[in-house]
């Protein structure tokens, strides 16, 4: 509920530097949550290395990626057996061209 009030009320353009930005801190953390962002990034932009690029310029790649659709950040919701939580799903909408 409080997500859907956040998007409702927050610009795109908001929402899109916050989304990058975790993404951004999860591939600089190495995390293997993002591995399929990393493999995009690498095969669209040529990035071998993110430990040597600036963190503005990955924020940069991120959401224009974001803005074009080739990717999407996003929570789902999830019911536990206590209360509910969530996960962040980072979903690859990219076809290489061939």
């Amino acid at each position: 509920m409080i997500y859907h009030y956040i998007t409702e009320t927050t610009p795109g353009k908001v929402l899109r530097q916050i989304k990058a930005e975790w993404g951004s801190n999860k591939i600089k953390s190495a995390s293997n949550e993002v591995d399929n962002l990393r493999l995009f990034l690498t095969d669209k932009y040529g990035s071998l290395d993110f430990s040597i690029i600036s963190e503005e310029a990955l924020d940069s790649y991120i959401e224009h990626s974001l803005q074009t659709g080739e990717v999407t950040i996003e929570p789902q919701f999830i019911l536990g057996p206590n209360n509910t939580s969530y996960k962040i799903l980072v979903t690859i909408n990219y076809i290489p061209p061939s």
